[in-house]
């Protein structure tokens, strides 16, 4: 016999034909699936009708059903599972990403000018197929195993205070090599973990129980936004990306191990596909790949406590932490010495907010701009570069973490990267 623990805590025990049918169930749910994702609810209901009403369809129930998929040896390998994720989710990132380069595409090929030369940069068939392998690639190199078995330790008698822990300009595939900081895929990688470590030591002290992750653009280099920048990006476009999009995945794991955990995620002008911000389609940005393999990610790890929340392309809201009304964009659209921008984005999206939070500027900044609201701006990981400090305005690199307590209390706290 074998046993999980249902809702009310008792302990069912089932037989081997109870959970030879709810495999069978499971993987059908899963191929009439578009994410590949079994629907829960569902089997549970079919679950009954085939005769079994002693079913779930909480997490204890879902590892059990895993546990023996997995010792009979019909649990998809990583490779398998990605494949066939990316396999059911391309024809949603060729609308997603935009008719401008998915749609009939084949012969046609983008031109730019470099060095006073036109050369090809990306043929249409050959960038999905780019794009296809390096998702592939990405969801392939989860460790699904460790995902599958997860496990949520909520913070013991936690308070009601709640964490926006705010990421922007990340810039994967940025080299920088100055007298005062050096950046590259490895160092983002490294600041990143010391992120998300302080991030939850911080939590922890204050007995948060709910983390909602915003991304505030920026997340490549590049794409084709400039003339000559591919010469000194680390990786391609496609790589940045898929690269960009595992990176948000292990931070939404490892906070998800003690918190309740959502993300929202959208663009800064760095991510755009087109290098005529005039001409660029709305929503045409990487961060539209980004988000997609982020998704695809949690709907297929099944992790209660993590939610993906779809949001607008380029800005994000939070509505009600604690009393508190949140609005967030990248910053390239922003005025720095405009001393109005809460009430004119209030005012335009009809909500009282308390605090407007951006990045673009690769400098932490919290003003008090009324009787506590506020104005934040959230640095950059990759830091100061030869630009910048040719400019004088050479920045360390640093995240954001706003904390509001159960009073609504909003309390901006600087996360200094190394």
């Amino acid at each position: 016999m074998y046993t999980y623990t249902n809702r009310k805590g008792e302990l069912i025990e089932v037989d081997e034909q109870h959970l030879r049918t709810a495999v069978d169930l499971k993987v059908l749910l899963q191929k009439d699936s578009n994410s590949y994702r079994c629907s829960w609810a569902k089997h549970r209901k079919m679950m009954i009708k085939e005769g079994f009403d002693d079913s779930d369809v909480n997490e204890s129930y879902r590892q059990l059903i895993i546990r023996y998929q997995r010792s009979i040896g019909e649990l998809p390998s990583s490779d398998t599972f990605a494949d066939k994720v990316v396999t059911s989710k391309l024809d949603s990132y060729k609308e997603l990403v935009g008719e401008s380069i998915f749609h009939k595409r084949e012969a046609q090929k983008y031109l730019r000018e470099i060095n006073k030369g036109k050369r090809d940069i990306v043929d249409g068939s050959l960038f999905i197929e780019e794009m296809r392998q390096a998702v592939h690639n990405t969801l392939s190199n989860v460790k699904w195993d460790e995902v599958l078995n997860h496990t949520f330790e909520p913070i013991f008698k936690h308070s009601k205070s709640r964490m926006i822990l705010v990421l922007s300009d990340w810039h994967i595939g940025a080299m920088v090599d100055t007298e005062d900081n050096k950046y590259n895929y490895e160092i983002a990688k490294r600041r990143i973990d010391n992120t998300v470590r302080q991030a939850i030591q911080m939590a922890r002290e204050r007995r948060v129980y709910r983390v909602d992750v915003v991304f505030c653009g920026d997340m490549l280099e590049h794409a084709y936004m400039r003339e000559a920048q591919a010469y000194d990006a680390e990786f391609p476009v496609t790589t940045q990306m898929t690269l960009g999009g595992r990176l948000i995945i292990e931070v939404l794991y490892q906070l998800s191990r003690n918190f309740f955990t959502t993300y929202r995620g959208f663009a800064g002008n760095h991510d755009r596909l087109n290098k005529d911000k005039n001409a660029n389609i709305s929503g045409d940005t990487g961060m539209v790949v980004v988000n997609e393999i982020v998704k695809v990610f949690i709907e297929n790890a099944n992790i209660e406590n993590l939610m993906y929340v779809d949001t607008h392309p380029y800005h994000a809201r939070l509505v009600n932490i604690n009393g508190r009304n949140f609005r967030f964009e990248h910053g390239d659209l922003l005025k720095k010495d405009d001393k109005h921008k809460l009430d004119k984005r209030g005012s335009y999206d009809k909500i009282h907010y308390d605090a407007i939070v951006y990045g673009h500027f690769h400098h932490y900044m919290a003003l008090e701009v009324g009787m506590d609201r506020f104005e934040m701006r959230c640095g950059s990981i990759k830091g100061s570069d030869d630009y910048s400090e040719t400019l004088g305005v050479g920045s360390a690199p640093s995240q954001l973490a706003i904390f509001v307590d159960s009073d609504g209390l909003i309390e901006p706290v600087r996360i200094r990267l190394y």
